[in-house]
């Protein structure tokens, strides 16, 4: 956890610099294979989880005083994280229904993730 705190904090100063694009990468050294591999999986769902939670705010403080009801709670969310589709889909080329099916997967990933368990 700690690691993820400084490299989290780190990413987030490196911020105030001129950094091309390609630059920005974090890189880490560990003892070992499994270290590395679980801390890699620890940072992933470390920023994944904050981003969810963070559109969960976002969406409860734009619905006002009335709130939000669960049938509208996965489409708040989603609307919240404000991704373009080719950050999320496997294949941004596609249309119609199957794009549709694709946001919706997402919506529902969203919602479950951003609930405490």
């Amino acid at each position: 956890m700690a690691t993820t705190i400084l490299s989290l904090s780190a990413i987030r100063h490196l911020k105030e610099f001129p950094i091309q694009k390609t630059a920005k990468k974090l890189l880490s050294f560990m003892d070992n294979r499994q270290d590395a591999s679980l801390q890699a999986g620890h940072f992933n769902d470390f920023i994944e989880v904050g981003l969810l939670r963070s559109a969960l705010y976002r969406a409860a403080q734009t619905s006002g005083g009335q709130g939000i009801s669960h049938d509208q709670l996965s489409q708040k969310v989603f609307d919240a994280l404000a991704l373009f589709f080719d950050q999320y889909a496997k294949d941004a080329a596609i249309r119609g229904l199957a794009k549709e099916e694709t946001s919706f997967v997402l919506q529902e990933k969203a919602t479950k993730k951003s609930l405490p368990h």
